[in-house]
């Protein structure tokens, strides 16, 4: 994709957390961004040594014995570093987190982190790792409660899961594993840097940027390319159907198209790009906004990233509709049983072929005490059925 040397509109930084999270800033670095501010957060101060001091953030472990049983050391040692942290986002606008999840710095710190930016302003962009299912449970309860911490501290959260990326790529090897996901991460970046660069021919305006993100939960990102006389066909479907991403695009209420062709790219090839797209989507109410870029470099080819987010209101109003659904079907069931009911007093007891002991329980009149006996049971069960599978 093309990489402007412009400096964007609004001040932008990424973070990385913990090693899997410096690996990916490391590999952003070796990219030419103008303008963006990179920082390694860790609590590995060798590897901190030799980098610039002004782009670490050291984090550190006060309780060392407890490091591999907590997950939560990460979180106590970014709250006190929180005044660093927050000198070190002074003037950002736009920030861009990433950490594996799983462990103890990049599953503790990452929330910690998203929240202070949150408090102050910033546009917080988070982009986790989940880690494989063969590293363990333990890995992956921390993981999924590293996400709820993460629930409403950033903007938009972009889940990349390892398990996706070896069932669909079962072949590849360890090292070219772990470089896609961190072209995943250089990728996302390079397409918010791209979107805001004044040098892109279409440009989105902050106001568009923030309407599609602010607030908007987990997101659904993906990337495609195509060659030749089909190659918008193929960037779209590219890109709509990636592989490593946690969260689908169905549903999704808004989308930023980023699309980066030949110089003989037309108007009227950028109109069939979303044209396309809002075919493959199914989905004429979203709302899309589009960046255009040029590629001196490209030959016959187009490039396309999207970035899908979902509208918290949208999901509130199907939740309502849902419930609807629920309480009519009640309803309906009520009804049935009235009929039933009437159908029953219709017959005596003679004619339905009853036996007496049961005509007998049929015809018991509960008292009082039987009937507070009855609740207390049922209540019991209820509240049994309501504790989660498995802590019974």
């Amino acid at each position: 994709m093309s990489l402007s040397n412009d400096k964007p509109i609004m001040n932008i930084s990424v973070i990385g957390i913990g090693d899997a999270g410096n690996k990916a800033i490391e590999n952003i670095s070796k990219e030419n961004f103008q303008g963006i501010k990179l920082l390694y957060l860790n609590d590995n101060n060798e590897l901190l040594a030799n980098k610039d001091k002004d782009s670490t953030i050291f984090l550190n472990l006060k309780n060392e014995e407890s490091i591999n049983k907590n997950w939560n050391i990460g979180k106590i040692a970014a709250n006190d570093s929180i005044n660093e942290i927050k000198q070190k986002l002074i003037d950002t606008k736009l920030l861009i987190l990433t950490a594996g999840f799983g462990g103890n710095i990049g599953t503790g710190a990452l929330p910690v982190v998203a929240k202070t930016a949150k408090e102050m302003g910033i546009l917080t962009i988070a982009i986790v790792t989940t880690p494989f299912s063969y590293e363990g449970t333990t890995k992956e309860l921390n993981a999924r409660v590293g996400l709820e911490n993460l629930k409403g501290n950033a903007d938009i959260v972009i889940v990349i899961s390892n398990d996706r990326l070896i069932n669909n790529y079962p072949d590849i090897a360890a090292i070219d594993a772990f470089k896609l996901v961190n072209n995943i991460v250089k990728n996302c970046v390079r397409t918010f840097v791209n979107l805001i660069t004044k040098s892109s021919v279409i440009n989105l305006s902050i106001i568009d940027l923030v309407n599609a993100i602010k607030d908007k939960g987990e997101a659904y990102i993906g990337f495609g390319s195509g060659i030749g006389r089909n190659k918008i066909m193929r960037a779209i479907n590219g890109a709509l159907n990636s592989k490593i991403i946690e969260t689908s695009i169905k549903n999704s209420t808004n989308a930023i198209l980023y699309i980066v062709g030949d110089p003989t790219v037309t108007m009227q090839q950028i109109n069939e790009v979303i044209t396309l797209f809002k075919q493959k989507v199914k989905n004429d109410q979203m709302n899309i906004v589009f960046g255009f870029d040029v590629n001196p470099n490209l030959r016959n080819e187009i490039q396309i990233s999207i970035i899908a987010t979902f509208d918290k209101t949208k999901i509130i109003e199907n939740k309502l509709t849902n419930e609807q659904l629920l309480h009519n079907s009640q309803e309906l069931l009520l009804e049935i049983g009235n009929t039933l009911e009437n159908e029953l007093n219709a017959y005596t007891t003679g004619e339905l072929d009853i036996p007496r002991f049961d005509v007998e329980k049929m015809n018991y009149q509960y008292d009082d005490k039987d009937q507070e006996s009855f609740l207390i049971s049922n209540e019991e069960e209820d509240t049994e059925d309501d504790i989660p599978f498995f802590l019974k």
